[in-house]
């Protein structure tokens, strides 16, 4: 008897759920979610070139990886 009870209110309470007001979104452009995807990409590149970086031995390798880090930096600072 107590799981039927316990599966009832289970499925109240997620009725209950479902009928409560949802926080609206905010509504993007198009053109806006494309920034937002462009820059969350570059912040993920940034993290993996500084792990490169981390790892690299070779003075010629991290030099290039800085050269790379710089220019995603930059162009994370021209969207800001």
């Amino acid at each position: 008897m107590a799981r039927g009870f316990d599966s009832k209110n289970v499925e109240e309470q997620q009725s209950m759920a479902d009928r409560a007001p949802k926080p609206h979104k905010e509504q993007l452009t198009p053109e806006q979610q494309a920034a937002k995807r462009e820059r969350a990409n570059l912040e993920l590149v940034r993290k993996k070139l500084q792990n490169d970086l981390a790892a690299a031995s070779s003075d010629r390798h991290k030099a290039m990886i800085e050269a790379a880090l710089k220019d995603v930096e930059e162009k994370l600072a021209v969207r800001s």
